[in-house]
């Protein structure tokens, strides 16, 4: 008798050190926005984005639906705060 072995799932491609790397550069950025330009709304997006980053190279195919939740309202962060940035600048 023949025993059959279960099916593998399906390999996905590698991300998460592509999540690693960029959270390290929107690091860096963040860093150089607050001691050269002191432009908090600009290093608060870039600080939510790496946490959302930092999520995302965390994260496991099971992940549970809070911290799906949780990298898209740092997505609305970050995006609120560019809008406020672009918007709220005097030509």
């Amino acid at each position: 008798m023949e025993t059959q072995t279960p099916p593998t799932p399906a390999k996905r491609p590698g991300y998460k050190g592509l999540y690693w790397i960029a959270a390290g550069a929107m690091t860096v950025a963040g860093a150089l926005a607050i001691i050269q330009d002191s432009d908090y709304l600009k290093a608060g997006g870039q600080f939510a984005l790496v946490v959302a980053l930092v999520l995302l190279a965390t994260a496991r195919p099971e992940e549970t639906r809070a911290k799906k939740v949780a990298i898209w309202a740092l997505l609305a962060i970050a995006i609120a705060l560019l809008l406020v940035r672009v918007l709220g600048r005097s030509p």
